[in-house]
């Protein structure tokens, strides 16, 4: 398990002490901030790709994450949203990712 902006995530490669996380924009899940739990966050911008969709979002601490979804998602840069993660992510020493 590792501890970030998004909440305690599973991970596929536990470490120990400090990592960077990395989260694919697939495994990101978004729903309205009135209709569900997870970390709380604005969106920003999106970029459409023709089947799916880029959401730029900002967490409540700053922190920009990128989820995709399918293009009809119904969401738009403003929205307040809640995003929660659906599998495990990846995590790196810092030093790996220099």
């Amino acid at each position: 398990m590792v501890t970030c902006a998004l909440g305690r995530l599973p991970s596929v490669n536990p470490a120990n002490g400090p990592v960077d996380v990395m989260v694919r924009p697939e495994i990101l899940r978004l729903a309205l901030a009135t209709e569900a739990e997870g970390a709380s966050a604005s969106i920003r911008s999106r970029f459409f790709f023709g089947h799916d969709q880029l959401l730029d979002c900002i967490l409540a601490d700053g922190t920009l994450v990128r989820a995709r979804t399918n293009a009809y998602s119904g969401f738009q840069p403003g929205d307040d949203v809640r995003i929660s993660v659906r599998g495990a992510v990846l995590t790196f020493s810092p030093e790996a990712t220099v």
